[in-house]
């Protein structure tokens, strides 16, 4: 491996789609509406979704609010993983991992899987 390669997989970082990043930020957000706003949220206008919302937001609130915090430590611990697991893939950049970090912490196992799926150049034999 040239030193190059060795430069190019220290800063490793693969961006996950915008759809994907996008559609977290608003089920994140509608949960947060769900728990703290409930008259906010537009169930109707979210189909079956909207329902299923509805009908835990006003029956089970308590089951809603660990939910929503129960994803958010989940995120955090993914976050640490992808770090981890990048770091044992040759990424050594600061920038990189507080990349897959925060990326990780958005999406959660969609990133995960990105820096699982990574094959970081082996020196030849």
């Amino acid at each position: 491996m040239s030193g190059n390669d060795k430069k190019i997989s220290s800063k490793y970082f693969k961006r996950l789609g915008v759809l994907v990043l996008l559609l977290s930020c608003i089920l994140f957000s509608v949960l947060y509406l769900a728990i703290y706003h409930r008259d906010v949220v537009p169930y109707k206008s979210l189909g079956p979704v909207g329902s299923f919302y509805h009908y835990i937001s006003y029956t089970y609130p308590s089951i809603a609010f660990y939910v929503f915090y129960g994803l958010i430590v989940a995120h955090i611990i993914e976050g640490f993983q992808a770090m981890h697991i990048a770091r044992k893939k040759g990424v050594k950049n600061d920038a990189a991992l507080m990349k897959w970090f925060l990326q990780t912490l958005l999406a959660g196992r969609f990133s995960v899987m990105l820096i699982l799926a990574y094959k970081p150049k082996t020196k030849g034999k």
